[in-house]
């Protein structure tokens, strides 16, 4: 005999509390990265990102990685190495 029970959730289900707001991390402020060549700053798509978990402050903002992004300039064919202050506390351990 095959019998299907209806369960009622009395536990919460996974995620975030109803009504949380989100929470407020300090931003690092982005700089417009250009070619070292043609000082463009237009670029291809990234192909690589390479990051390091290094601590520190820029322009009196925190930060805890920094990303080396490799792309490539449209208007001259430059490669180049974009740098990224990223704080993402959720990685400081």
């Amino acid at each position: 005999m095959n019998k299907t029970m209806k369960t009622n959730r009395t536990t919460p289900t996974a995620g975030r509390p109803k009504g949380t707001k989100n929470a407020k991390h300090p931003q690092v402020d982005g700089e417009l990265t250009v070619c070292p060549k043609c000082q463009s700053t237009a670029r291809g798509p990234y192909k690589t990102k390479e990051v390091t978990q290094h601590g520190g402050e820029r322009n009196g903002k925190p930060y805890t990685e920094v990303w080396f992004r490799r792309s490539e300039c449209t208007s001259c064919g430059q490669h180049r190495i974009d740098k990224h202050y990223v704080n993402n506390p959720g990685a400081e351990e």
